[in-house]
């Protein structure tokens, strides 16, 4: 989510609305949020709204450059792995370089590895689902959306928690998405819809 990219990616503003819900939906599990820039000499820093949005709680976080390669960070999947984290959820872009070939190294790796459909595009829209369906492929990897993946992630942790705690959970997840309900529907039609970067027209074998 580099400043060169936001005119020439298809419906970014959906993808950022998904990026921003992810990393809000981080803060609130203490999840730490890694960010990988290409060459940003080049292609420019962080947009401002993805890095003003990851505060200080993040310290577990930061940023990746790519330089060494197009398709992925190196450094952030040897330190994935290094501090064995067991899964890792991918949005961003472009989907067919960086997305892919991240999720294609920390598969590699053993890392389970959730790409978030309707946070995701390229420049070309066309390269979108060609992606997702070689992402889907892959071991270790699935293709989700925003929306679902957080149910699944507080499914899992809402087994380990008990009374007042999971409530307090699960309170503040319905806030966040009866907040984002009509991005979320949006960010799907524009991306997932008829048209769109992913189109289920395409084939909707690309969803699990």
């Amino acid at each position: 989510m580099q400043g060169d990219y936001r005119e020439l990616v298809h419906q970014f503003p959906s993808v950022l609305a998904t990026v921003l819900r992810m990393i809000r939906f981080a803060e609130m599990l203490r999840i730490p949020v890694f960010t990988t820039l290409f060459w940003p000499s080049v292609y420019g820093a962080c947009i401002p709204e993805v890095d003003s949005a990851l505060s200080e709680w993040n310290s577990e976080g930061g940023f990746f450059a790519k330089i060494e390669s197009f398709g992925n960070s190196r450094e952030l999947t040897n330190k994935l792995k290094r501090d064995n984290f067991s899964h890792a959820m991918i949005c961003g872009v472009e989907a067919h370089i960086g997305i892919e070939g991240q999720a294609r190294a920390l598969a590699m790796v053993g890392i389970t590895v959730h790409v978030i459909a309707d946070g995701i595009s390229s420049c070309n829209q066309e390269e979108v689902p060609l992606s997702l369906v070689r992402l889907r492929k892959l071991d270790r990897t699935s293709i989700s959306t925003s929306e679902s993946i957080i149910f699944y992630v507080i499914d899992a942790l809402g087994e380990r928690m008990q009374g007042d705690e999971r409530k307090q959970l699960f309170t503040e997840i319905f806030y966040l998405l009866t907040e984002e309900r009509s991005a979320i529907t949006t960010g799907l039609r524009n991306l997932l819809g008829k048209g769109g970067s992913a189109s289920l027209e395409e084939g909707s074998e690309v969803l699990d």
